[in-house]
């Protein structure tokens, strides 16, 4: 049975390989980009980093099949990533 459950740093490759396998409308993206961390960089990546306590990841027998991110306070979340 899945489960839903806090992000762990161990996970972030996970969310990397989900964003590009559903970075098409859902489908995979893979064959679009040249850089398959690109798409992790921007969607994934900086909320998880940045925010774990937001950041969650359904978990099944298989391991992590999906996540869901946000950012608290957006323009300070953009500051920040401007700022690196």
């Amino acid at each position: 049975m899945p489960i839903i459950r806090d992000y762990a740093s161990t996970d972030l490759d996970t969310l990397y390989a989900i964003a590009l396998a559903t970075g098409d409308s859902g489908s995979d993206a893979s064959r679009q980009f040249l850089d398959p961390e690109l798409l992790g960089h921007v969607y994934a990546a900086p909320y998880a980093i940045f925010e774990p306590e937001l950041a969650l990841v359904i978990e099944d027998q298989h391991g992590v099949a999906g996540y869901c991110v946000g950012a608290l306070h957006t323009r300070a979340f953009e500051h920040r990533l401007n700022s690196r």
